[in-house]
């Protein structure tokens, strides 16, 4: 069995791994080569990277940066980042939170939910993870195959079930994130979503996983696409189907009173926060139009005198045109006077034969034309 708190995790097969919060604290963390195993990272990480799992459920909490997929296979995954990507996987179920266009390629038979995880201390992560919980952005899925013309490769899932883990002595679970329907979580039963599940026992808060823990974590796929824990049902959700109702034999869990007063303040702090972003985003942006602004008004300016100045030289010089024909009284004096005996050619070609008998003709004022002897007048004359 691996030990707790591991940044890399690496070909291993049903085994359980669970990082408590206070053993990331912001690390990058890998899994790979993984089978039939199950996952848990309730802390806040910098990037994930999971790769070749195949029958794993794996609960990653907050990522400040990205998460990235490859070559997955029938997994349940919960995951919660600013940047997702998923390429070469195949029947996955992703229930996501991710801040920006979550983004999906040479993948198929993928299923994707809103994010629904929840543990004590993820609203803190998700606040040190720098992620906005009201601007999940899980069903904007960008498909890169089939922008190259092939079929949509994944499927929205409107409700998925909640995914609690409890911790020994750490409060009750939270999670800030809204459903797709936009409530939140821990507002009790009339929302018609549970808030709670019936658990058996409880992780322990920190500590390396023991030998009894195995028996807690261990989870299995259900008929239904979801994980159960085998000493009790997590997967069932205490009696309550996807769509939060009650099922039959089942029974329905206590009602919560209301919202965690912890998590209240926590959300309205970050509303604070993120006001105050939005509007000192919003003057630097008016700064920089009006920058913009002035620039062009000066380029136009510039332009505008620079083009006037231009056409009044142009019409100047055309009020005074200058025409330079050839000179001379005869065809051959002005055919004389139209060639450059300076011109010396460049392969160094002898042309005072030619020049002589040009001279020649022009001394004699021979006449032009195409015939010996006709008297024509040169079209120069």
């Amino acid at each position: 069995m691996a030990t707790v708190g591991d940044v890399e995790v690496a070909n291993l097969s049903g085994q359980n791994i669970t990082k408590v919060p206070g053993t990331i604290n912001g690390e990058n963390v890998t899994l790979k080569h993984l089978t039939d195993c199950t996952v848990y990272l309730l802390d806040y990480s910098s990037e994930v990277e999971v790769t070749n799992c195949t029958s794993c459920q794996i609960f990653i909490g907050p990522i400040d940066g990205p998460a990235i997929f490859d070559a997955c296979t029938a997994c349940n995954i919960t995951v919660a980042c600013q940047q997702f990507q998923a390429k070469n996987c195949r029947d996955v179920d992703f229930g996501l939170y991710c801040s920006t266009q979550p983004t999906l390629k040479d993948s198929t038979e993928i299923r994707v939910a809103c994010w629904m995880g929840a543990y004590p201390g993820l609203t803190t992560h998700f606040a040190t993870a720098n992620l906005d919980p009201t601007r999940n952005q899980w069903n904007k899925m960008n498909d890169l195959s089939s922008e190259m013309g092939l079929l949509t490769n994944f499927e929205l899932v409107d409700q998925p079930e909640y995914w609690e883990v409890p911790l020994e002595g750490a409060g009750p679970p939270d999670n800030p994130v809204p459903n797709a329907e936009g409530l939140t979580y821990g507002a009790g039963l009339e929302s018609g979503i549970p808030t709670t599940t019936t658990m058996p026992a409880t992780m322990p808060a920190s500590g390396a996983a023991t030998e009894a823990d195995e028996s807690l974590f261990s989870m299995a796929p259900t008929d239904n696409g979801h994980a159960d824990l085998a000493n009790g049902g997590m997967g069932d959700m205490g009696g309550f189907g996807q769509q939060g109702g009650l099922m039959d034999g089942g029974a329905a869990p206590a009602a919560v009173p209301g919202m965690n007063p912890k998590v209240a303040a926590m959300q309205k702090e970050m509303r604070e926060r993120l006001a105050r972003q939005e509007e000192s985003e919003q003057k630097t942006k008016s700064d920089l139009n009006s920058k913009a602004k002035t620039y062009l008004s000066s380029f136009y300016e510039k332009r505008k005198t620079s083009t006037a100045k231009k056409h009044e030289t142009n019409r100047r010089e055309e009020s005074n045109p200058i025409v330079q024909g050839p000179q001379g009284t005869t065809g051959w004096e002005k055919t004389v006077n139209m060639i450059d005996f300076g011109f010396n050619r460049p392969n160094g070609a002898d042309l005072a034969r030619y020049k002589s008998i040009l001279f020649t003709a022009k001394a004699k004022n021979m006449p032009i034309g195409n015939k010996p002897g006709a008297s024509v007048i040169s079209p120069l004359a």
